[in-house]
């Protein structure tokens, strides 16, 4: 109330003619190799749920789960050659550089963003990185996408490049996997919804179907209560029942 007498408060809506954000929710199939890893990974939690509760940091069991979609072969040495999300990650970066355009790759990890970039390598999209472990280079890589037109595509964990960069020379942000909560993705998408955009970007979230992953897409665009408990106590995930049940699809 006090503030209220010398302070005008305006969301970026209201004072930003900004083209709207379009949302695309795209999903791949998992190999049969992936399905097994993930069961297995999923069972094991689920049979240990109460030793997991009394670990330090239980919500690293959901992340070795989350891992399975975004990067299987971290989990087993059997799985290398195939992962469908960066094949799809592939598909889209194609059809935005056929487009004389440029995009942002997101992920929470950098050991799946750091194999994502190997591969646009491979593919000569001469690929810029951000990351925690390229701190003495990354500004560099980000001038690069920004000026040089053969840099298609900017790499980056969402630490990292999620907020205080402007990246309006890209038209589209893929999303290989999502955080726990709505601002922080929020915050990732607006690295190109800036003042300088114009046109509509394309927000491209990159699911496994029947997995963790439309579990935490839901939670944050639609299930609000659980979202709260999701941003505000991460610890106290595992003790709600109703919560815990739902990311592992226990009926």
């Amino acid at each position: 109330a006090v503030l209220d007498k010398c302070m005008l408060r305006r969301l970026k809506s209201e004072v930003l003619d900004l083209p709207e954000k379009i949302y695309i929710n795209d999903y791949v199939e998992m190999t049969k190799e992936q399905i097994r890893l993930y069961e297995d990974v999923r069972e094991n939690i689920i049979n240990n749920i109460d030793k997991i509760k009394l670990s330090p940091n239980p919500l690293v069991q959901l992340i070795r789960l989350r891992q399975v979609t975004g990067n299987p072969s971290l989990l087993s040495t059997k799985i290398k050659d195939t992962n469908p999300k960066f094949e799809r990650m592939l598909q889209l970066i194609e059809d935005v550089v056929e487009n004389g355009k440029k995009c942002l790759v997101f992920s929470n990890w950098t050991n799946v963003i750091n194999p994502a970039y190997n591969l646009c390598v491979s593919k000569n999209y001469n690929p810029a990185i951000y990351t925690g472990e390229n701190k003495d280079t990354r500004e560099q890589d980000k001038e690069r996408f920004m000026s040089d037109m053969n840099c298609k595509v900017l790499l980056g964990t969402m630490d990292a490049m999620g907020t205080g960069l402007t990246l309006t020379a890209a038209s589209t942000v893929i999303f290989l996997d999502e955080p726990w909560n709505r601002a922080k993705k929020d915050q990732c998408e607006d690295r190109v919804h800036r003042i300088g955009t114009k046109e509509s970007p394309n927000i491209i979230t990159i699911m496994c179907k029947g997995t963790i992953d439309e579990k935490i897409h839901d939670i944050v665009y639609k299930k609000g209560k659980m979202s709260d408990i999701l941003i505000d106590k991460e610890e106290d995930i595992f003790k709600n029942p109703k919560l815990v049940n739902y990311l592992l699809s226990i009926d």
